[in-house]
């Protein structure tokens, strides 16, 4: 290796792989189980996130929960967890 050379982190590597195509049958944990092997850290951030169930708010619900009372439950999401919560489920939607 050249002297001022950077090693590729575990990101690097999975920035560089090629993008799935959309299939009714993947399943996005199922990948991030098989693919702990070549990405330990990331698939273990990836399943902890993918692990919080989605919350049942509507998402005028989610970003106005101060308009109106909720459950207990989802006023102790904090608003970063709830506001990626929901970017996660877009993602995911079907167009």
């Amino acid at each position: 290796m050249k002297s001022g050379s950077k090693l590729k982190s575990e990101l690097d590597w999975y920035l560089e792989e090629p993008v799935l195509p959309w299939s009714e049958d993947l399943s996005v944990l199922n990948w991030w189980r098989i693919s702990s092997v070549r990405y330990p850290t990331l698939s273990t951030m990836a399943r902890d996130i993918l692990a919080v169930p989605i919350s049942l708010a509507t998402s005028y619900e989610a970003f106005y929960a101060e308009l109106r009372p909720v459950d207990r439950c989802l006023t102790r999401l904090d608003p970063d967890l709830m506001n990626a919560l929901s970017c996660t489920r877009s993602w995911f939607k079907e167009d």
